[in-house]
């Protein structure tokens, strides 16, 4: 067996650090299921950083739960910085009080990433049960004056997928240097909110006419295609970051995840213990490698779709999927 070092050593680029199961908010779309009560421990943190970094990490993502929560935020980040990592993000749905944008360790984050679920008020308190729309409004305005590189994360859905454009707008108005669309998918608590979800054929047909308009632009936007037809499949290729041994999630209690799709099942592959990684039992039934793919088909996605599409000329992609373009013979994947 491959020990854990050997398999990420010079390869892992990014982690995303769960570093709460805490949350304010009880989102019926979290992807995470239902909020815990679990902070990252200081010290294990320090040594997982360390041993994150000699494998070659480079940019670390703070998420939670809700990150702002955790009293040490700050001094986690001070410590990123301090131990040398490059990149240093915090995602957060934007509940927070407006005076720690002012903090500064708080300032030495790489990117802001706010999470802004329609164009106005009562679009956003639909998805999100609370009236919380203006707060993260005010809070995103002032990380942009004050210098902040300044994301936004927009979770599409029924309600507001025909709202991207409108957002993309609003944002571009304000200064926000990206928006990037993630498509509801039947994961954590949106299980049991069915009436979250997108048709495939609804989204497919939104995606094809928006994504040229959003060109013109000056925001940068990201939106995933997430279906194709399956005459279309020999036509593109999966980028499996898992498969690349590129990128980690590890949650508050230290599990470690190869993707964001198996975090609100437990599927972790392994675990950081007593200072160093370890294995689960069957790790390899919850981590993947190009041999587990297939063109397109992401492995998880399949499984768990297998009959909804077994009848149907759709094929889910995942959001790293790209298409495959021949320009005298060469291969160019946009």
């Amino acid at each position: 067996m491959e020990s854990f070092e050997k398999k990420f050593n010079g390869k892992l680029e990014e982690v995303f650090i769960y570093i709460t199961s805490k949350c304010n908010l009880r989102c019926p779309h979290c992807y995470m299921g239902d909020a815990g009560n679990v902070n990252m421990d200081k010290n294990n943190f320090k040594k997982l950083l360390n041993k994150l970094i000699k494998l070659g990490a480079s940019k670390i993502t703070f998420l939670g739960g809700e990150p702002t929560l955790h009293p040490f935020l700050t001094e986690f980040i001070e410590i990123a910085k301090q131990m040398g990592v490059s990149y240093v993000r915090l995602d957060t749905n934007g509940e927070f009080d407006s005076k720690l944008l002012n903090d500064a360790a708080f300032k030495k984050l790489s990117d802001i990433c706010f999470s802004l679920d329609g164009v106005d008020a009562k679009t956003h308190a639909k998805i999100r049960s609370v009236k919380n729309y203006n707060s993260i409004i005010k809070n995103i305005k002032k990380a942009v004056t004050l210098g902040y590189k300044v994301r936004v994360t927009m979770t599409a859905n029924s309600y507001n997928f025909r709202q991207i454009e409108k957002v993309v707008v609003k944002l571009d108005k304000m200064g926000v240097s990206s928006l990037n669309v993630h498509l509801i998918s039947a994961n954590g608590r949106a299980k049991d909110n069915g009436t979250l979800l997108v048709k495939e054929e609804d989204w497919m047909d939104y995606y094809n006419n928006v994504l040229p308009r959003l060109r013109k632009y000056k925001i940068k936007v990201k939106i995933p295609k997430r279906f194709i037809k399956k005459d279309e499949s020999q036509d593109y290729g999966i980028t499996c970051e898992s498969a690349k041994a590129s990128r980690l999630l590890v949650t508050a209690d230290f599990k470690i995840f190869a993707c964001p799709l198996l975090l609100n099942t437990g599927r972790n592959f392994a675990f950081f213990e007593n200072g160093e990684f370890h294995y689960i039992k069957d790790y390899r039934k919850h981590s993947f490698e190009y041999s587990d793919i297939q063109g397109p088909a992401c492995p998880i996605l399949m499984k768990d779709n297998f009959i909804k599409f077994a009848n149907k000329d759709i094929i889910p992609l995942c959001v790293s999927c790209k298409q495959r373009n021949y320009q005298n013979n060469v291969l160019i994947e946009n």
